[in-house]
């Protein structure tokens, strides 16, 4: 079975699956920090002045809490979420790096998180999750199932073996959907009135489209249901856009007004019927009025930014006119305006046709390029974003030079699985490839002699030993973990205690027999099908590139980790082909469906993961 590409950005909402995180329904910080409100409310103890618990929330790398002389167990700090409301959180950063001197092993090393959705004493507090951070680790990233949250305590279990104190750098918080990755280079975009899956929809093509540039898209709560706006939800957003379905409330209305006003940018798109946006628009100075009914026409675009070098044809329904002073038009249908962009206070607004901001679809016609184009520089003009560097691809080897080592368990013979193709091919290619001796379990990263990459099939090495392969990786090293969504659930947990390293999880996926979509990227340059039967692995990476994905789920992902990198993927991409057993019509799921672009995709993942910097 041959399956079509179909490109995909790298921000793809994620399932509630071995700690992922599901789709996207808040802004990009983090909860837990002091300059978008969060509070520091108590603390177990803490050394001095130049160490106090507040250090822990401030944003700042050059400060850090450190608990008071011999405080070395069950020390904690109470923290009051920006926003002071009650708010579901799935994942954290710690960064455990200590400053003025003081040693690496005093940072933390174990600790757990609990919440607490009204007070702060002992019994308001229900425990979240236990984690341990490697030493000088830095940032590190967990996850955890959804948890509600007004307060969150962090209580510190054990340091590195230093006999006087606990240091903990910083504390990050996420609100579920909000993966804790840095600030993208575009804006910070959040769909109200979009489906709870941001990519999919209507409105699907410009997210996708919008992630390609580097923003960040995420559908807002009240996509989901009775959950209303409200004002931790736009915190770190650059420009919202709402269609206004299914209607604002009052509060909604004056906090998206104020929202615009204070320098925020909106778009408002507006429904051929007439608009539940008129509240909202009138606030700011807009009017609209019933506008002529007729079949769709041709809409004239007018110079400015964001029409641009457009050409269209844009075709759109007849729809309410609008009108703002000192507001300059963007598009007219038979000499009536039907869009515009003009600034409100500190912020900018652009008002156009619901059909514009969806798919640019119009009842019995095809979408338009050009309308997903006008769409998308709204936004970003609108975001302050008018200009939006693309980086240069990075050229990837033709030829590869190093050393590989394969490492694979007794299981894939035992399966009637193998690599061989794949080894072969890379061999081909100036790669030298060997196969371990250790078993998964047993490797460690004395293992690796001088090879430059580790292919591994279901590592599952011991915690000690995952540490020292990931630092490995975080010198300069490259790894490609092959996923086996056949795998017992026992295994992958094992697996995902390795990833947890890297900030990776994977998971069996009930996706399957379904296109595989290719995110923009050198590893998937040239790709145009890849193909992929029976059950599918789920990649969930939080702080790298998704590259490829089945139905929503990501099948491979992509990570720079420290100066080396990463690349996790389903293992059915580098699987040799097998034959369906005697009497069945298809291969087992954990089966390998090799096409040469199969083949040339892992190839170039291997390629890319050599020509790290």
């Amino acid at each position: 079975m041959t399956l079509t590409q179909r490109r995909t950005p790298a921000c793809l909402p994620l399932a509630v699956l071995c700690g992922c995180l599901p789709a996207p329904a808040a802004a990009q910080v983090s909860l837990a920090a002091a300059r978008e409100g969060a509070q520091l409310v108590a603390a177990s103890s803490s050394q001095s002045g130049d160490f106090a618990s507040a250090n822990l929330i401030d944003g700042s790398p050059d400060t850090s809490w450190a608990t008071a002389e011999g405080k070395v167990e069950k020390q904690w700090v109470i923290v009051r979420l920006a926003g002071a409301r009650v708010v579901e959180i799935g994942s954290l950063a710690i960064d455990n790096t200590t400053t003025r001197g003081h040693p690496a092993e005093a940072g933390v090393r174990g600790f757990e998180l609990d919440a607490s959705t009204a007070g702060r004493g002992d019994g308001d507090f229900e425990r979240v999750g236990l984690f341990s951070c490697r030493m000088g680790g830095g940032r590190q990233v967990f996850t955890f199932p959804p948890a509600r949250a007004r307060y969150i305590r962090l209580l510190l279990k054990a340091n590195y073996g230093h006999a006087t104190f606990i240091e903990v750098n910083e504390l990050e918080v996420y609100a579920v959907g909000s993966s804790p990755v840095h600030r993208p280079t575009g804006p910070v975009v959040l769909l109200h009135a979009a489906a709870p899956d941001a990519m999919a929809g209507p409105r699907g093509p410009l997210a996708k489209s919008l992630t390609a540039l580097g923003a960040r898209v995420m559908a807002l709560p009240g996509s989901r249901g009775p959950a209303h706006l409200a004002a931790s939800d736009l915190l770190g957003v650059d420009v919202v856009a709402t269609c206004g379905d299914p209607g604002l409330t009052k509060d909604e209305t004056q906090l998206l007004s104020a929202f615009c006003r204070r320098g925020g940018g909106l778009v408002a798109a507006l429904s051929p019927e007439g608009s539940t946006l008129t509240p909202l628009l009138k606030a700011l100075g807009a009017s609209i009025v019933a506008g002529p009914a007729g079949p769709p026409g041709t809409a004239e675009l007018l110079p400015h930014w964001i029409t641009d070098g457009l050409t269209g044809p844009l075709r759109t329904a007849p729809g309410p006119l609008v009108a703002l002073e000192g507001a300059a038009p963007l598009a007219r249908v038979n000499g009536v305006v039907i869009a515009l962009a003009g600034r409100i206070g500190q912020g900018r607004l652009v008002v156009l046709p619901l059909d514009l901001l969806t798919d640019g679809k119009v009842e019995g016609e095809g979408s338009s390029g050009d309308s997903l184009a006008l769409a998308r520089r709204a936004v970003l003009w609108a975001a302050r974003k008018e200009e939006v560097p693309q980086p240069p691809p990075t050229p990837l080897p033709a030829k590869l030079a190093g050393q590989a080592l394969f490492l694979v368990g007794g299981k894939v013979g035992e399966m009637g699985l193998s690599f061989t193709r794949l080894e072969t091919a890379l061999r081909e290619r100036g790669l030298q490839v060997t196969e371990a001796s250790t078993p998964p379990g047993q490797f460690q990263r004395t293992d690796l002699g001088d090879a430059s990459l580790l292919i591994a099939f279901m590592p599952t090495p011991s915690p000690a030993a995952g540490r020292g392969l990931a630092e490995w990786v975080a010198a300069g090293g490259a790894m490609l973990v092959l996923g086996d969504p056949a795998s017992p659930a026992a295994e992958i947990t094992r697996v995902n205690e390795f990833l947890r390293e890297f900030g990776v999880a994977i998971a069996s996926a009930p996706a399957k027999n379904l296109t595989v979509g290719l995110a923009q990227h050198p590893a998937t340059e040239g790709i145009e099908a890849l193909s992929r039967l029976g059950d599918i692995l789920g990649v969930w990476s939080f702080q790298g590139t998704m590259l490829a994905e089945m139905a929503g789920t990501p099948v491979a992902a992509a990570y720079t980790f420290g100066r080396g990198r990463l690349v996790v993927m389903d293992a059915g991409f580098a699987l040799d082909p097998v034959e369906p057993p005697s009497g069945q019509k298809k291969p087992p799921p954990a089966s390998g469906i090799q096409l040469a672009q199969n083949e040339q995709f892992v190839i170039q993942c291997v390629a890319w993961l050599l020509a790290r910097p």
